[in-house]
């Protein structure tokens, strides 16, 4: 994703990934189109001071829109760096991704967290990034060179705006306040074990919601340990656990995604698990090396999208991010 932008009293947005330009007096509220995060982030770059007025911002993407591959907050951080760069401006990555935060809160009504914007910003080459969002603390960790990692689009467009990826955050909540009926001293769902959210005896289904979390901790945990001692099938394992609490726990797959990853793993992948919040989009699959290209050819045989077609792979890599200190 890489965006040109120029100061400008008005606001006007174009895409190569959508046929039609978004032309405003200004950023005040959201239209119900393409550009509303860009918009949200022009919006808040005024709060912040870094901008004026306007600004008319370009974006060229490789980035396929709906594919849960975080097209929105790769928009929303270059729009940001870009009036940054345009304007001598000087926020850091932390204040730059509760910015976009903010925009897809208030202008796409989403209630997303911070890691895909911390992601963008801070990644790392040949590093895996451990986030712990509620310190915005990362921590670097080595993913060994045998790594490689294939993206599968599924076929079935993600929308979060109109999905359950609202009620599943508020279910969340929810269990939280239930938990701290019990334990009063709780911070968050991810600092109990899994058997500790047994013992609430929470109503279905804020259990499985909160057994989802406690055990997907466990999981991140035990996947560092598993990067750290180069132990990939290790950590393809625990991504495989990962998808299907995601999808029986968290209920946010779909049947295309859950066929997905296993075909991915019969086709010789070491892992995979549906990406970022669901509700369609693309699987992540892990694979070594010298196979990978193999595991994708047959990705492409075995697996066909809703509409009949072969799904769109791609062979990806870690690499620095847009604040990245290298």
């Amino acid at each position: 994703m890489a965006a040109a932008l120029s100061l400008a009293p008005d606001v006007r947005l174009a895409s190569d990934a959508f046929p039609d330009e978004v032309s405003l007096p200004d950023a005040s509220s959201p239209t119900g189109g393409w550009g509303d995060l860009a918009l949200g982030v022009i919006a808040g770059l005024r709060r912040a001071g870094v901008l004026r007025a306007g600004a008319h911002v370009a974006f060229s993407t490789s980035v396929p829109p709906g594919a849960g591959l975080s097209s929105s907050a790769a928009a929303g951080v270059a729009a940001a760096a870009a009036a940054l760069a345009a304007t001598a401006g000087t926020l850091g990555a932390s204040a730059v991704a509760r910015l976009c935060q903010r925009a897809e809160h208030e202008y796409l009504g989403v209630p997303s967290g911070l890691m895909d914007e911390t992601a963008v910003l801070l990644g790392r080459a040949g590093q895996a990034l451990l986030f712990d969002p509620e310190l915005e603390e990362v921590t670097p960790v080595d993913v060994p060179g045998e790594a490689a990692w294939l993206v599968v689009e599924s076929g079935v467009t993600r929308e979060l705006r109109s999905s359950e990826y609202g009620a599943r955050a508020g279910e969340a909540a929810e269990a939280l306040g239930l938990a701290r009926l019990r334990l009063p001293g709780l911070d968050r769902l991810g600092d109990l074990t899994p058997g500790e959210v047994a013992d609430l005896d929470l109503p279905e289904p804020l259990n499985r919601r909160a057994r989802h979390i406690a055990s997907e901790v466990m999981r991140v945990r035990m996947g560092v340990a598993s990067l750290e001692a180069d132990n990939l099938e290790a950590f393809g394992e625990l991504m495989v656990t990962s998808h299907r609490s995601l999808a029986r726990d968290c209920e946010v797959s779909t049947p295309e995604l859950d066929e997905l990853v296993e075909v991915a793993l019969a086709a010789g992948a070491l892992g995979a698990r549906l990406m970022g919040a669901g509700f369609g989009g693309s699987v992540l699959a892990l694979a070594e090396r010298g196979s990978a290209a193999r595991v994708a050819q047959k990705l492409g045989r075995r697996y066909r999208t809703p509409g009949g077609g072969a799904p769109r792979v791609h062979q990806v890599a870690l690499v620095d991010g847009v604040m990245s200190a290298g």
